[in-house]
């Protein structure tokens, strides 16, 4: 009767605590009921996963095979790893592993460029897919194994190394090619990376000005842009020189900007993070690209114009500025003091290393006398290490004819296939009425004694004689000089008829005497002119203009910014070379606040040695 009386109250004690862990008083059809789930695992891995858990709870399990072994499945006949219980009874599960009998492991590495995905143990005969895939810039070149598609399936035999190799995409130019000492030159070197001018409207000016503040912000001004790889990365970069502009537009005082954005051919490219130096030149007058210091990075050279849009501003030297593989710099300055309006580099010597010639824009000055005559720079290697010679012969006896030799567009080129850099230059087009103007003066400038382009041939000493000179003679564009000027801003290069030798294209602009640069008429600043002058063979030249290019002169002033030099480029990609301005393309309008919609892909089609405008 004691032991009844035992079993009795101990079982009302258990009833009792059941009752109790659901909540006080509550009803027996809202209990909720408990269950576990016991998983186990057999011989050759581990689980995770089980335990007590409310009804209808799903719970997760994951099967782990030990080195050797592989997960073979459940004891409910499941092979999904992990496994979803869902819980409405005590349940038991088990995972079974099974002894591979060959296992090899595949390892899968990714050179330098690029990543890859797969790899790891598995079973003999087990089919495994890799996949390299290459970064920006880089293309995938093939397997270790000599295979070469980039995705690929592995039948596992044996273990198996294998290395994803890439390489460095490198630039293709569009550039028509040249003589190695022609090659040497910074025209061809601009040439070689240009693919098209850099448009501005309204839409991509806020994207590539920089540092605005309410009364002011930088931008470029002229065709301060130019493209190069600047850090070595065979990758193509952009170096602008950008001016302090207010409201209207225009330049006004110090400090200048040097900015560079990096990687610029790129699909996404939209001016994104610039890399920006303050520089105290304020306006620019030219840039060219070189490897001055032979280091396998191009340099950059600029020359200010400084006083364009601020008479009181001071001459500047010629700046270089040496770069790195990071995209810093060394910058010296070199050259003389003088306004310039443009420059020109390339192995005069011919020993290797590219030297460059300086020919001030200055107007007569009384002070920097070294800026009234030219001179050439011999590099002698390193950086910054140059010897200024006179670029004339007998400069002496030169300076009792002529009180100045000054240029606004000059390059170095070989023209005559002598392996000799000539020196292709020239100021104005038509300029009777200018000389007449300036007739009061005493002043007697060598470059108003002359019509059109000229060219000095050159010896290879990096000196050049005014006694071997060709003039040329204007056959296309015949214009009324008491209306203005028409002066030559540019040029470029090309063997456009096949003959072997190489003719030239000068660009040029009208300005005419009573009409600002604000006016936008088409009379100053923002209209065209280009001639092909083709090579005779005997260094003498024929303007051909008129039998070769379609439209060479435009005077709307809503079509194109003044050009500077001209590219020779497959732009259309049909194996021959078309003309294309460098310049950028921008007409700001200070009455309206807002750019002119210019054209934004101007070129001439080479069709046949004819040369036809185009805008697509």
């Amino acid at each position: 009767m004691k032991k009844l009386f035992l079993f009795l109250s101990l079982l009302l004690l258990l009833t009792c605590a059941k009752e109790d862990s659901q909540a006080p008083n509550t009803p027996p059809s809202q209990i909720t009921r408990q269950y576990t789930l016991t998983a186990t695992a057999g011989d050759g891995g581990s689980v995770s996963g089980g335990g007590t858990f409310a009804s209808g709870t799903q719970v997760s399990l994951t099967a782990t095979p030990s080195a050797g072994y592989s997960f073979s499945g459940w004891s409910n006949g499941s092979t999904a790893n992990p496994l979803t219980v869902t819980l409405n009874s005590n349940t038991t599960i088990t995972a079974n592993f099974q002894v591979i009998v060959n296992s090899y492991t595949l390892t899968v590495s990714a050179g330098e460029g690029g990543t890859v995905t797969g790899g790891g143990e598995y079973e003999e005969g087990t089919e495994v897919s890799i996949t390299a895939t290459p970064n920006e810039g880089y293309e995938f070149i093939g397997w270790s194994d000599g295979e070469s598609s980039q995705s690929r399936v592995i039948t596992l035999l044996e273990d198996t190394n294998l290395d994803a190799l890439f390489e460095r995409i490198p630039f293709v130019t569009l550039s028509e090619r040249f003589s190695s000492i022609n090659e040497t030159t910074s025209w061809f070197k601009e040439n070689y990376y240009f693919q098209n001018y850099t448009y501005i409207n309204d839409s991509n000016y806020f994207k590539l000005r920089v540092d605005q503040t309410e009364s002011f912000h930088w931008r470029p001004l002229s065709s301060s842009v130019r493209y190069a790889d600047l850090n070595g990365d065979e990758l193509v970069d952009m170096f602008v020189h950008m001016s302090k502009v207010d409201p209207s537009g225009f330049g006004t005082s110090g400090p200048g900007k040097y900015v560079i954005y990096s990687n610029v051919y790129r699909d996404d490219f939209d001016y994104q993070d610039p890399i920006v130096v303050e520089s105290d030149l304020v306006f620019y007058g030219d840039i060219i690209i070189q490897d001055f210091d032979n280091d396998g990075i191009n340099d950059i050279l600029i020359g200010a114009y400084q006083d364009h849009n601020n008479k009181s501003l001071a001459k500047e030297t010629l700046r270089i500025l040496y770069f790195n593989s990071d995209f810093t710099f060394e910058e010296y300055s070199v050259g003389f003091r003088s306004n310039m309006h443009s420059l020109s580099a390339g192995d005069v010597n011919n020993d290797g290393l590219v030297d460059f010639v300086q020919i001030g824009y200055t107007g007569m000055d009384d002070f920097l006398f070294d800026a009234n005559f030219p001179n050439t720079f011999i590099n002698m290697g390193g950086r910054s290490n140059f010897n200024k010679i006179d670029l004339l012969y007998n400069e002496e006896e030169f300076k009792q004819d002529w009180d100045q030799f000054q240029l606004l567009y000059y390059d170095l080129f070989d023209l005559n296939n002598d392996g000799y850099l000539d020196i292709v230059a020239g100021f104005d087009l038509i300029n009777d009425k200018w000389v007449e103007l300036r007739s009061e003066y005493s002043d007697r400038f060598f470059h108003e004694s002359m019509e059109g382009p000229f060219v000095l041939w050159g010896d290879g000493t990096g000196q050049y004689s005014i006694d071997d000179i060709t003039y040329t003679e204007n056959l296309s564009f015949p214009y009324d000089s008491e209306v203005g000027m028409v002066k030559i801003m540019g040029g470029g290069f090309t063997d456009f008829d096949n003959d072997g030798d190489i003719d030239f294209i000068i660009s040029a602009e009208l300005q005419d005497y009573d009409i600002s640069r604000e006016a936008l008429t088409g009379r100053a600043y923002d209209n065209y002119i280009i001639q092909l002058y083709q090579n005779n063979g005997d260094k003498t030249f024929t303007d051909n203009t008129l039998q070769t290019i379609d439209s060479f002169t435009e005077f709307d002033p809503y079509e194109f910014s003044f050009f500077n030099r001209m590219s020779l480029i497959d732009k259309d990609g049909d194996g021959d070379f078309d003309i294309v301005p460098r310049s950028f393309n921008g007409v700001w309008n200070p009455y309206t606040q807002s750019w002119n919609d210019l054209a934004d892909n101007l070129y001439w089609k080479n069709v046949g040695g004819q040369f036809k405008r185009n805008e697509n």
